[in-house]
């Protein structure tokens, strides 16, 4: 038996064989026949193979996806994986940080406007 593959790009074809809509096109990836390790990470597609099929397994982010993304979607996926506790105690800080941040933003540009008027 043929090993599996791991991406398969799709088009729509008519009783023709013609392409059926141009700009539509399907990415079916198999993530069990993703087989490569941290060390034989090469492309951006590779790394978020890799980021996706062991997200679970990961305590912290390896060293290879320490980029900016890869750090926003490790913390995306913390959040997706509190319990409702914790999601609810999040969203109570989040919007107490997102409150007095406006509350800096308006108080500085207010006091600004102070300054400029009297010049």
């Amino acid at each position: 038996m043929p090993s599996a593959v791991f991406r398969r790009d799709i088009t729509l074809k008519d009783q023709n064989n013609n392409t059926f809509y141009d700009k539509l096109q399907l990415t079916y990836l198999q993530m069990p026949a993703f087989d490569k390790q941290e060390h034989q990470l090469v492309t951006h597609f590779d790394k978020w193979a890799y980021f996706l099929k062991n997200l679970e397994k990961f305590d912290s982010i390896p060293q290879i996806l320490n980029e900016p993304l890869f750090e926003q979607a490790f913390g995306v996926a913390e959040v997706a994986n509190f319990t409702k506790q914790q999601r609810e105690d999040y969203e109570k800080s989040r919007l107490s940080y997102i409150g007095l941040k406006e509350v800096t933003t308006t108080a500085k540009e207010e006091g600004l406007n102070k300054v400029l008027s009297k010049v």
